[in-house]
């Protein structure tokens, strides 16, 4: 079982993304496209709607140098 204990400073990384992420999840913008999704998947016909979807691009096109924490468990940018 690997040892669990972060730095203290990727763990103040980690909370402050944490925080930006649920500050974005909560904005206007997010809560009218959040409504959207609802209602497109309640076959409500209201617009197109587009899912774009990067997960494992970025870790191709972003250089190692932009990473923010150092434990290899939290390799964030």
């Amino acid at each position: 079982m690997r040892d669990t204990h972060l730095p203290h400073r990727d763990i103040d990384v980690l909370r402050s993304l944490a925080e930006r992420k649920a500050q974005i999840a909560s904005s206007p913008l997010n809560r009218e496209r959040r409504e959207l999704w609802y209602r497109h998947n309640g076959l409500q016909r209201v617009r197109p709607m587009v899912l774009a979807e990067i997960s494992g691009v970025m870790d191709e096109t972003l250089p190692d140098t932009v990473l923010q924490c150092s434990d290899e468990w939290a390799p964030t940018r």
